[in-house]
């Protein structure tokens, strides 16, 4: 068992839990580790609304380092996000008025000041990724039927050799440089 443990980290695999709902996991227990950067890569970042006022003074802490909080979040006006809605509660619009529930409270916190960029992605997301400090990745998986929170999650370190966070890295700015889109924040 140690001998697998131990080929765990070596690929930068510190720690797996079983949800994002409690523990090592959970949204809260992840805002509080934030100390200069935060991406998500999502549907609707409920979960992290929902930490309010957390996440408000999570976004104070980062943005008084001069640095951006960076949120991707399925288009709510995509084909994808629409589908899924359809998939996961037989309704086409649950999906996408949840994503426009959360960008309304973005709009919300950048009114007030704070620096929260998001941005939309129109493709059907596999993985939830949450990357903390450059240092840190929280990756789950969607699946049908769920929403993601008891799917497991991996905790990846950038400290390996030859780790999974830099893949996991890379997807997000890739998502974000490449095929995202800017909000027109006037539409919420």
């Amino acid at each position: 068992m140690w001998r697998r443990l131990a080929a765990y980290k070596n690929i930068g695999i510190v720690n797996i839990v079983q949800s994002m709902t409690g523990g090592k996991g959970s949204t809260e227990t992840i805002l509080k580790t934030v100390k200069n950067q935060f991406c998500f890569m999502g549907i609707a970042a409920r979960k992290w609304i929902n930490t309010e006022p957390l996440l408000e003074s999570i976004i104070k802490k980062v943005a008084a380092r001069n640095r951006t909080m960076r949120f991707l979040l399925l288009n709510p006006d995509s084909p994808e996000a629409i589908r899924l809605s359809q998939i996961e509660h037989g309704n086409p619009d649950v999906v996408p008025e949840a994503i426009r529930d959360s960008l309304r409270n973005f709009k919300a916190l950048r009114e007030k000041g704070y620096n929260v960029d998001v941005k939309l992605y129109s493709c059907l997301p596999i993985f939830r990724i949450a990357i903390v400090n450059n240092e840190t990745a929280y990756v789950g998986f969607y699946r049908a039927g769920t929403d993601g929170s008891n799917s497991p999650q991996l905790i990846l370190s950038s400290k390996a050799n030859i780790t999974y966070f830099q893949p996991f890295t890379e997807l997000f700015n890739d998502t974000w440089d490449r095929t995202a889109v800017d909000v027109d924040w006037d539409q919420y």
